[in-house]
């Protein structure tokens, strides 16, 4: 089989293919408890410094607003911030429109919130830098290779990434999924105990 070369948009697949991957790789369970929990006691003090009960008078005058970035006061004294996904616009709390980074608006809250706060930030920064390692790892294979098969000679890619970037079998286009697995089985061969 001749070799593929690899080319810009090749390239372009591969990095699409790994980033997502390797995404998929990192455990951010505990991170995204914690960005509930803090979700959560940012939701409870937003309404209590607006009450539902004013915030409905707003919303009739459409002068609400959901607000992703937030501001806190923690026990230690310090005043930190946090950025909300936009994707969870439905589940944070509304606030007065003109309210947001830019005014003067900061949430009391307890040493719970602080310590989920600071292990929130803990976890995040070494997901996201374990993220960006294996992500530059991975670039630098595709950076570095010249054909797909030097690729595979490191990595494994599904049979449809093979397609797209121009692998097909002509041999296995007559048969079916089933028949392959079959094949696959019959042929296999055994481990050594």
């Amino acid at each position: 089989m001749t070799k593929i070369r690899l080319n810009k948009t090749h390239r372009e697949i591969l990095m699409a293919y790994g980033q997502e991957k390797i995404s998929g790789l990192i455990d951010r369970s505990r991170e995204r408890v914690l960005y509930d929990t803090l979700l959560e006691a940012a939701n409870r003090a937003i309404r209590a410094k607006y009450p539902e009960e004013h915030l409905m008078i707003c919303r009739l005058y459409e002068l609400t607003r959901t607000d992703y970035c937030l501001r806190f006061q923690f026990p230690s004294g310090r005043v930190d911030g946090c950025h909300f996904r936009p994707e969870d616009a439905p589940r944070i709390c509304d606030v007065p429109s003109g309210r947001g980074c830019y005014n003067s608006d900061v949430f009391p809250m307890d040493k719970a919130f602080e310590d989920a706060y600071d292990e929130h930030l803990r976890l995040k920064r070494a997901n996201d830098e374990e993220e960006r390692e294996r992500i530059a790892s991975f670039r630098s294979l595709i950076e570095a290779s010249k054909t797909l098969e030097e690729v595979l000679a490191v990595i494994d890619l599904p049979e449809d990434m093979l397609e797209r970037l121009g692998r097909k079998s002509t041999a296995l286009v007559a048969l079916s999924n089933d028949a392959l697995r079959s094949l696959k089985r019959d042929f296999a061969m055994t481990q050594a105990a």
